[in-house]
């Protein structure tokens, strides 16, 4: 199911995901991926509550460093979201208006694309 939630200039985008997500209608074990942006315990908690897949990047907190998994769980979330940030931008007309692109979920912008992977990490 697709859902777009159009905010104004001034609101973040990052603290609508729990109202996204609900309007998504997502099932459950979906993998939920974002950037850094929308890391924090609310979003994690949105996604454990429907059990979803968090695929939020980490973002090291104040006076803390990542630790080495958490950095290459980075890696492989960044690693996934590049495919298909590079799917849409090869899409002719790009996010809205393109051609051939279906995926489960939302389609713009890319960090709200919800996307059920093939292969568990």
């Amino acid at each position: 199911m697709e859902s777009v939630i159009t905010t104004p200039a001034n609101c973040a985008d990052t603290v609508v995901l729990p109202e996204l997500i609900e309007k998504a209608e997502l099932t459950q074990g979906v993998s939920v991926l974002a950037d850094k942006g929308y890391c924090s315990k609310k979003n994690s908690a949105c996604l454990l509550e429907r059990c979803l897949i968090d695929g939020i990047i980490l973002k090291a907190q104040k006076g803390m460093k990542l630790t080495e998994r958490q950095r290459e769980l980075n890696n492989v979330i960044s690693k996934m979201r590049c495919l298909i940030e590079r799917t849409f931008g090869s899409t002719e007309g790009g996010f809205l208006g393109g051609g051939g692109v279906v995926i489960e979920g939302l389609s713009e912008p890319i960090h709200r694309i919800f996307w059920k992977p093939r292969h568990t990490i």
